[in-house]
């Protein structure tokens, strides 16, 4: 599975179970569906973001990576 797949399939599953929780959060104050609407944004923002981050840190370490596994120069005492 590739990671943006991966990544996709997980802010799916983010805004649906925060929309779940907004609902019933909403409900109990009365707005299950401004709840719903709510914890989808929340759900659907928090995980983008997350993303995001997680894909800005596989891009450093593969740079790392490459970098480290360049050849050093020799240097003469």
């Amino acid at each position: 599975m590739r990671a943006s797949t991966f990544f996709s399939k997980a802010i799916l599953l983010a805004t649906v179970l925060f929309s779940g929780a907004g609902a019933a959060i909403g409900a109990i104050a009365g707005n299950a569906g401004l709840g719903a609407a709510i914890g989808a944004g929340t759900g659907l923002v928090g995980s983008y973001l997350y993303d995001k981050h997680k894909q800005s840190e596989q891009r450093a370490y593969e740079q790392g990576y490459r970098q480290g596994r360049q050849p050093q120069p020799q240097t003469n005492p």
